[in-house]
């Protein structure tokens, strides 16, 4: 097979893997925007409603599980279409979900097959470009970002025309095509490299040339899991992870919080602005931490952001005022979009030749986390305390505060 013809199935390969992603990214994050329709669709309570996220969250735990455990044993180009074939059938399913338990039972597959989506689509362009991965992954987490952005407005076009199942119809309908068409252009394409396989091994006999494998055979290594979870570090950073992936939430209960205010201030349009504001600020917080590199390290900057994070939120909440919430949610992008990047980094750095393990045991701790606290906001929401419930990711910001100050600082790596 020519490198022409090698170059061309990596690009198509590669062109997928992004269509996969922008789509988990836009189905991914319209949920928000979609949480106060779905409640008026099935009378839900806010308890109820919380389940729906609690439910789609041990679906990404297993998720990280299961991709641990198969993603390199394998073919993560076959791994990948199934998921996304299967991923995109529960987003259809979404839209037709006759009942409550339905629904629950299809967020769970949407956070299943959906995490699985979003772990694999790096690992699979990881191995296209080798050691261009650096630059390839940092394009596939832009068009993340930018197919995050645009979800709000999406969503609210979709509400304000054909109803909010439409938004998981049509996304669903993408993903599940996509998928189907990869599975046929990747069946050629391994005819045409077969093909060229027989003919190249037709020239080498008549020349009498050998094959040199484009790569050595990959040596397994074992993994200390003992001295992972015995590590001091890590066991802060899994702390951490906890406590700042359930400040992520923040931004799903938001639209809903607000419309629980005042519905006529707090339009559908204002809270899509809202969230899009939110996206713009964490692709400024993650090209500013990019850009500053080895001059912020992730510990200071996680510290800080905790810090003035917590401060922000506690007067957004005090002031109540929908300019106040404009500006405050763009600065809340800005300064704490780049957190879950910065723990990434420090889990690799702790362990670089077993990262995928170490950030894997992170994400799962993040993932119960955010299950726990997502679980109380909405407890206590549905008793009539919305907004006291909103100051609990201002009290889990300034533990995280007291986790970089007094258990993770530059030194405390170093010496274990």
């Amino acid at each position: 097979m020519s490198k022409i013809a090698v170059r061309h199935c990596v690009a198509l390969a590669a062109a997928f893997t992004c269509v996969f992603m922008v789509g988990f990214a836009v189905s991914n994050s319209m949920y928000s925007t979609m949480l106060p329709r779905m409640i008026e669709e099935y009378a839900l309570d806010l308890k109820q409603a919380s389940a729906l996220t609690v439910t789609a969250d041990i679906g990404q735990s297993l998720a990280m599980l299961v991709t641990l455990l198969l993603a390199d044993r394998l073919n993560k180009r076959i791994l990948l279409t199934w998921m996304a074939l299967i991923y995109g059938t529960a987003l259809l399913a979404t839209g037709a979900a006759p009942a409550y338990f339905v629904l629950l039972v299809i967020r769970l597959c949407i956070g299943l097959f959906g995490g699985m989506v979003d772990n694999l689509c790096a690992a699979y362009i990881s191995d296209l470009f080798g050691a261009q991965r650096a630059r390839y992954i940092s394009i596939l987490h832009t068009l993340f970002a930018a197919g995050s952005m645009a979800a709000p407005s999406f969503a609210a076009f979709c509400i304000k025309t054909k109803g909010w199942q439409t938004g998981y119809l049509v996304s669903g309908g993408v993903m599940a095509g996509a998928a189907l068409l990869f599975m046929v252009l990747s069946r050629l394409a391994a005819s045409a490299r077969a093909k060229g396989t027989l003919e190249d091994g037709e020239k080498s006999r008549k020349t009498g040339a050998t094959r040199t494998p484009n790569a050595t055979p990959h040596e397994k290594e074992n993994i200390p899991y003992r001295e992972i979870v015995s590590s001091p570090f890590i066991r802060w950073l899994c702390l951490s992870s906890m406590l700042l992936s359930g400040v992520t939430y923040l931004t799903i209960w938001l639209p809903t919080y607000l419309e629980q205010l005042d519905k006529t201030v707090y339009t559908v349009t204002f809270c899509t602005t809202l969230m899009t504001a939110n996206y713009v600020g964490m692709i400024l917080s993650r090209s500013g931490l990019a850009l500053l590199g080895s001059r912020l390290p992730p510990e200071a900057y996680l510290r800080w952001s905790s810090l003035l994070s917590a401060l922000l939120v506690a007067a957004m909440l005090l002031v109540q005022q929908p300019m106040f919430w404009m500006v405050g949610t763009l600065l809340f992008g800005i300064l704490s979009g780049a957190s879950y990047t910065a723990r990434i980094v420090l889990a690799c750095k702790a362990f670089p030749r077993c990262s995928a393990t170490v950030t894997a045991i992170t994400g799962v701790c993040g993932t119960l986390g955010s299950m726990l606290i997502s679980t109380v906001v909405g407890a206590m929401a549905d008793r009539g305390l919305y907004t006291v419930a909103m100051f609990i990711p201002v009290t889990v910001l300034l533990l995280v505060f007291c986790v970089f100050t007094l258990g993770i600082r530059p030194k405390s790596r170093a010496q274990d």
